[in-house]
């Protein structure tokens, strides 16, 4: 959905960390009372005061809701529920610029607390300064996305990267859908019908054969064993996800790394469209026609 986007730069200095906030206003034409305000923060923070002293890069790009009513007792509730997508319980009585404040802090602080005293033994027990172990430079992106789609529907996709010293680095979604009218989160039990889990789970899979065969540049797929082969599906049978996105032309299904694939596969994000799933989904909820 095309936002149109107006100029509305803040520059606010975090005095310890010279942290830059950046805000922008993008209007949600989908409703008449909201728009999409995002605040940006990009910091680099030295684990010591040493001239080549490792780094932890943070970087977020909180979107949130505000509206142009007064009145509107709701948009604090989806802000909270916004916040929580992010930080999980964390902060989410807070404005949205002192949450986005909050949350580099602690990652500021968990760095420097939780690698201080390693870095400075590795230091003592090797000489070399080139020979310290690269996994000290931490770093994190943390980008979310609102948007309208379906009626009094906001959609909420939060991607964090990690960076932090492991095999590899780390990508994961968390989605939400929130009812606009009531600023409450809406759930699997919310949007599916009850026991009928397989049904649905049988047009995933379908999504998902096909998705596999286009990367893998094959048509030999037909069945949930032909792709474990490919390493799919062999902890686990398919599922309906807790993170799902109520479109404008189906519902999409995430699964995140290692949920039901290897790492080197990546996430699968798998549209199901409303004219094969719509038996399955309380309609009254999305306002299905």
């Amino acid at each position: 959905m095309e936002r149109m986007k107006f100029l509305f730069t803040v520059a606010v200095t975090f005095s310890a960390f010279g942290l830059l906030l950046q805000g922008c206003i993008s209007k949600a034409s989908h409703t008449s009372q909201s728009e999409i305000h995002s605040i940006k923060a990009d910091t680099t923070v030295y684990l010591t005061e040493e001239e080549n002293s490792p780094t932890c890069k943070i970087s977020m790009d909180f979107n949130y809701i505000k509206s142009s009513n007064p009145a509107d007792s709701i948009t604090n509730l989806i802000n909270a529920e916004l916040m929580n997508c992010v930080s999980e319980n964390k902060h989410t009585l807070l404005s949205p610029d002192a949450f986005v404040k909050e949350i580099v802090s602690g990652y500021i602080t968990d760095y420097k607390s939780s690698l201080a005293e390693l870095y400075e033994a590795d230091k003592h027990n090797i000489k070399d300064s080139e020979e310290l172990p690269g996994w000290y430079n931490y770093e994190y992106d943390i980008d979310t996305e609102a948007t309208f789609s379906m009626v009094n529907i906001l959609n909420y996709c939060v991607t964090t990267f990690q960076n932090t010293g492991g095999a590899h680095p780390n990508t994961f979604l968390k989605w939400i859908n929130i009812n606009t009218n009531t600023g409450k989160i809406l759930t699997k039990d919310d949007v599916f019908i009850s026991g009928k889990e397989n049904e649905i789970c049988q047009l995933i899979l379908k999504q998902l054969i096909g998705e596999t065969n286009k990367r893998m540049e094959t048509d030999a797929m037909h069945t949930a064993e032909d792709l474990q082969e490919y390493g799919i599906l062999l902890d686990s049978e398919l599922y309906i996800p807790d993170y799902f996105r109520i479109e404008n032309d189906g519902i999409t299904f995430l699964y995140n790394r290692y949920d039901i694939a290897p790492y080197s596969m990546g996430d699968f994000q798998l549209t199901v469209p409303y004219t094969e799933i719509k038996p399955y989904l309380h309609q009254e909820t999305i306002n299905l026609q």
